[in-house]
């Protein structure tokens, strides 16, 4: 808390500082635009970045795919501006540098949101000057930025709320990630338990996940191949045609309960994509199928890529 504190304020700081920038190129535009600068830099000390980077977060950051990350380009980008916007949370200082900080912060941070106080005080005085003399004269021509200024405004500002945005949605997808590899880890060697589906459940399948493993209920095997590689079923090919009566298709009927028995991080977050490894080996396994994906076949391949077991028939 006490680092995210800092940073909002060195934010605020960095923003004012801008503000103040602008203010300045334009001091001979109308009163009315400055008094908005002013404004908008005494209100970021109350609207912290990190409300636009948790929405970005909660968006999340679209891929093609859920195993992917990301474009480089812009992760590196990111982990280049974040020591610059966020630099106590970055460069993760001691708790006595982070009270110094938070000292220097919180004067600087006075001594500016004094300044924009003032400055509002006699925006606000000439802007209604502006309007006066407007109404007194109506021939009286109003001054604005030109357009190099006027577009770098826009610039900034829009880059204030999506830099924010967009770093909030690609620290999401790489936490993802993470987790993903995590539970693949650990769910490729759990215990992998099959039954039959109870009846009545209709063509609807679920995925439940808990901190003890994750569980696939009601779902075919073409489901269960779309659900563990993260496409639509739409995608699952068979050699085999389908017969009309679904019943008699065993790709489509009847359906199972699976279950993996492996410690599961953040159950709320679970990716179904976690389980890809051991259902692929229970389709071999008790199934013999092979799973093609770009041409190649998933591993163990197939009945024939799978250790023949030593017990006897």
């Amino acid at each position: 808390m006490l680092a995210a504190f800092v940073d909002h304020l060195w934010q605020s700081l960095l923003f004012c500082t801008g503000v103040a920038a602008f203010a300045f190129v334009a001091r001979t535009s109308r009163a009315v635009l400055r008094l908005w600068l002013w404004r908008s830099a005494a209100l970021k000390f109350l609207l912290p970045l990190a409300l636009w980077y948790s929405i970005g977060g909660w968006i999340g950051f679209p891929v093609a795919h859920t195993a992917e990350l990301p474009p480089p380009a812009l992760l590196a980008a990111a982990d280049r501006v974040t020591p610059m916007v966020a630099p106590v949370h970055a460069r993760q200082f001691h708790d006595a540098s982070a009270w110094l900080l938070l000292a220097m912060a919180l004067l600087s941070s006075a001594v500016c949101i004094r300044w924009a106080a003032v400055r509002i005080v006699v925006e606000q005085r000439r802007a209604r000057a502006e309007r006066e003399r407007q109404e007194r004269n109506v021939d009286d021509a109003l001054r604005y930025p030109g357009f190099i200024v006027s577009a770098l405004m826009v610039f900034c500002a829009c880059a204030a709320i999506l830099v924010p945005l967009l770093g909030g949605a690609l620290a999401d997808r790489q936490r993802r990630h993470e987790l993903l590899i995590v539970n693949s880890l650990s769910l490729r060697a759990g215990q992998v338990v099959i039954s039959a589906a109870a009846p009545g459940m209709g063509s609807r399948y679920r995925v439940v996940a808990d901190a003890r493993g994750a569980l696939v209920r009601n779902a075919n095997l073409i489901d269960l191949v779309a659900i563990v590689y993260g496409i639509h079923r739409s995608a699952v090919w068979s050699e085999q045609m389908a017969v009309s009566d679904e019943r008699d298709f065993w790709l489509l009927s009847p359906r199972y309960d699976v279950r993996v028995i492996a410690p599961v991080r953040n159950p709320r977050d679970f990716d179904p994509y976690s389980l890809r490894q051991p259902v692929t080996r229970l389709l071999a396994e008790r199934f013999g199928l092979e799973i093609h994906l770009d041409n190649k076949c998933q591993p163990p391949c197939g009945i024939y890529g799978v250790a023949m077991s030593v017990e006897p028939l």
